[in-house]
């Protein structure tokens, strides 16, 4: 009975031990997960554009682009359209009053690694470090394009939600699905 007890209680003391060095390392690393914050959350408006465009899709007859709309305003583009933007004389690579808006949606090593030029960083899961610096030139812009990795990647339509929660129009909004995968295979400039 002695020795089961004093399991209990090493065992009880290990695990307090351990969740006050993991909530400690979480308060001193510089990008810790935000303990408040749902991650995974949704709004409700956001939700049902999303269910609504896949009901919509669902019963056309043209085959589904794939992946999360987060809203019925919200345009997706292509390589060609994504270029063009870039290339277009109204697009100024880190200036604040550039008509349009490049989103690299991905983390911060994927963006170190190379990213479209002057394309701002916002990595969803970390929105609250990222928002409040890009806000201001999302106002300014036209268009915004936000790209992720490509493919199955949604982290874009993420982000995309995050902007529209923050009140941006759905109408600025483009979600570049080739992603930077489409951009680096076809050789275009990065950073």
């Amino acid at each position: 009975m002695q020795v089961a007890r004093k399991t209990a209680v090493e065992t009880l003391a290990l695990l307090l031990l351990s969740c006050a060095v993991g909530l400690g390392g979480n308060a001193v690393r510089a990008r810790g997960l935000e303990l408040n914050r749902d991650y995974f959350q949704v709004s409700e408006t956001a939700l049902e554009a999303a269910l609504s465009e896949r009901s919509e899709e669902a019963a056309s007859a043209e085959p589904s682009t794939g992946g999360l709309i987060p809203h019925p305003g919200v345009a997706e583009v292509t390589l060609g359209d994504a270029m063009g933007c870039f290339c277009d004389p109204g697009y100024v690579p880190g200036a604040s009053d550039t008509r349009f808006l490049f989103i690299d949606a991905r983390n911060d090593a994927d963006y170190a690694e190379g990213h479209i030029p002057g394309a701002l960083l916002v990595d969803h899961y970390y929105r609250s470090q990222y928002l409040p610096d890009v806000l201001p030139i999302v106002e300014c812009a036209e268009k915004i394009i936000i790209y992720c990795n490509g493919g199955d990647c949604e982290d874009n339509a993420l982000v995309a939600m995050d902007l529209l929660e923050e009140g941006v129009p759905a109408a600025k909004i483009c979600l570049f699905k080739g992603g930077w995968e489409a951009w680096e295979e076809a050789g275009l400039p990065c950073e």
